[in-house]
């Protein structure tokens, strides 16, 4: 079987069907599969056999009923029944034969094998519904077919518009059909003239994210923006509609990027690397921004990303064919100098620091050097390019790289599969070799990898991972700690894409694929020693003045019987502004060039770290 589309269960049997126009059955409840049908049109990706989600028929006998079934060709869509009998007795030498109904339907667009449904009347089989990216109806068994949901023209075919992308149809009565589409639920009312159509998807949170983006220096959730599937992007801000969500784009939002210096700025993906720029978090129009980067369909993967520098804003890496960046706040983009021109697809990117680790698909996984120096031609400010090993008995690129992490040496990472043994690794020499620590993670499939990189002791590490059934923490207090902790009582067994870290309010957010947003208290993983008899807090080092100035300098008197520090200053995401020694006479330290905003400024004492809020006005 190759790509599993749809599945009716009886029963007496099970059958899926797949990409290639086949049908599987099983009559031992999905220990074995028979294949029993092979369309005879069908190539792979270019039919979709979709089933009524119900056997229907006139007898009372379950083997008189028929199941119904629509094989979704673009622009040639058939309708075809088979008994219940048939299929329970058909085998791969004696294959079901069933029976065509009526007219094709010449401009259905399954969207590849994306959308394609089949609602038929149990009560009367004459009145039939198929769905591809737009809506048909028949009344007389599928003899003629009528467009009756427009997505594209309504305003002037007077056809009924209902999102696209629809996924299942059920009739509820004679003339009422409840449809799922990734826009929500919908009641269809088929004896109207144009149909009747009603939202019903009331407050449910069912957003389907790509990526989301957050602003640091928030604590009560002011700026968000998010890339959704289907529904373009949805952008939250104090500035846009007294901070209501606000529609951002149109059809798929895929990255999403927030300046962490002024959060007006904003970054929109579309498809296939296409990426718009706002100065204004869509306050005035859903198209309110320029295209910076074009789509590029042929060498680009469908979902990329866009990062902003942790340290310099000005500076914007994004992901299409190639690594593009930006040194003008993401104005203009141009391609990377360093890398390769092999216009082959850039998985994923991430940045730290002064590293950036690009991976390839199916070629390389690069590890650069970014000098952000403001003397440096941005050109050549990259340096030491250097491949990213594959752990030892991993055959795959990795799906997902952390960079962040105040040794400039370490990167986490994740692999794609459900190997139960190898799904997370860390590296302590930028990729040459690796250490596996899947630990006793459950076998999920890992999307997405992060590390929580200030306010934490030296030997603690906090490593969360995006999985198909929600988010696990790997709190590792010692390094000898090996648990894998579930994250978000009430978050559900959903799939996560994404995960962003508000240092300022100590929240981890989770983009979740089919339930929103969530937001998750990780404030037990932040401030903590880890030795629970020191007898020292943060609340022992004094930093004034606090607030202070820009190109100001604060002074830090240290605790009693404490001669010497570490310190480190942080932005609110993660990003390392400036570190050194303190003494009790060397205890000055300058914030020339730093910008007003929220910093944590972290004291290391034997091997213990203690964090406080800095304030820049």
């Amino acid at each position: 079987m190759e790509g599993g589309l749809d599945v009716l269960y009886t029963n007496d049997f099970i059958i899926i069907s797949d990409e290639k126009g086949s049908i599987f059955r099983s009559t031992d409840n999905g220990a074995t599969f028979e294949r029993i049908y092979l369309n005879a049109e069908g190539q792979f990706g270019g039919i979709a056999l979709r089933f009524n989600p119900i056997l229907v028929g006139k007898q009372d006998s379950f083997y008189g009923k028929d199941v119904y079934f629509l094989a979704g060709k673009k622009n040639g869509a058939i309708l075809y029944k088979a008994s219940a009998s048939q299929i329970l007795f058909a085998t791969q030498e004696l294959p079901l034969s069933p029976v065509k109904l009526g007219a094709t339907i010449p401009d259905f667009n399954p969207k590849d094998v994306y959308c394609v449904v089949l609602a038929v009347n149990p009560n009367n089989i004459n009145k039939i519904m198929a769905l591809g990216e737009e809506g048909y109806y028949s009344n007389d068994g599928a003899t003629t077919w009528a467009k009756k949901m427009d997505v594209f023209t309504t305003y002037k075919s007077r056809q009924t518009y209902v999102h696209s992308d629809h996924h299942f149809a059920e009739f509820i009565d004679d003339t009422t059909v409840l449809v799922g589409h990734d826009g929500g639920v919908s009641l269809i009312n088929t004896k109207a003239d144009p149909f009747g159509h009603t939202d019903i998807t009331g407050n449910m949170i069912i957003s389907q994210i790509y990526h989301a983006a957050i602003y640091n220096a928030d604590k009560n959730n002011e700026n968000l923006l998010l890339g959704t599937q289907d529904n373009g992007g949805f952008s939250k801000s104090p500035s846009t509609k007294g901070g209501e969500w606000v529609a951002a784009l149109g059809s798929d939002g895929t990255a999403a990027g927030i300046n962490h210096r002024d959060p007006l700025v904003r970054f929109m993906g579309g498809i296939h690397g296409a990426l718009h720029r706002t100065n204004t978090a869509y306050l005035a129009d859903y198209k309110d921004g320029n295209e910076v980067i074009g789509s590029d369909p042929k060498n680009s993967p469908f979902v990329c990303e866009v990062i902003i520098h942790d340290q310099k804003p000005n500076v914007v890496f994004a992901s299409q064919n190639e690594l593009k960046f930006s040194f003008d706040t993401g104005k203009t983009f141009y391609n990377a100098p360093f890398i390769w021109n092999y216009f082959v697809a850039l998985d994923e990117i991430d940045q730290y620091a002064d590293r950036i680790a690009v991976i390839q698909k199916g070629k390389a996984q690069k590890l650069v050097k970014y000098d952000t120096s403001a003397t440096i031609d941005p050109f050549k400010a990259f340096t030491d390019l250097n491949d990213i090993a594959k752990p030892t008995g991993i055959t795959v690129n990795f799906n997902s790289v952390c960079l962040a992490s105040t040794n400039n040496k370490v990167i986490y990472a994740s692999v794609p599969g459900l190997d139960s043994t190898k799904k997370v690794f860390k590296s302590t020499d930028n990729g040459l070799t690796w250490t596996n620590i899947t630990f006793d993670l459950p076998n999920v499939s890992v999307r997405k990898i992060l590390n929580q990189v200030a306010g934490i002791g030296s030997f603690e590490e906090i490593i969360y991972v995006a999985t198909n059934l929600g988010v696990y923490a790997l709190i590792r207090e010692t390094e000898n700690s090996k648990k894998w902790t579930k994250v978000g009582k009430m978050l559900p067994n959903v799939a996560v894409n994404d995960l962003d870290i508000n240092y300022s309010s100590l929240k981890l957010y989770a983009s979740t694929f089919g339930r929103g947003l969530w937001e998750l208290d990780v404030n037990y993983s932040v401030n903590s020693t880890g030795i629970n008899d020191n007898k020292i807090t943060e609340d022992h080092f004094q930093v004034y003045p606090n607030p202070s100035s820009a190109n100001q300098s604060v002074h830090i008197e240290l605790p009693q019987n404490v001669n010497e520090a570490k310190y480190t200053l942080y932005n609110y995401v993660g990003g390392i502004l400036k570190s050194g020694n303190l003494t009790r006479s060397e205890n000055v330290i300058s914030l020339n060039g730093i910008a007003p905003g929220l910093y944590l400024m972290s004291f290391e004492v034997d091997k213990i770290k203690y964090c406080k809020k800095i304030v820049v006005e």
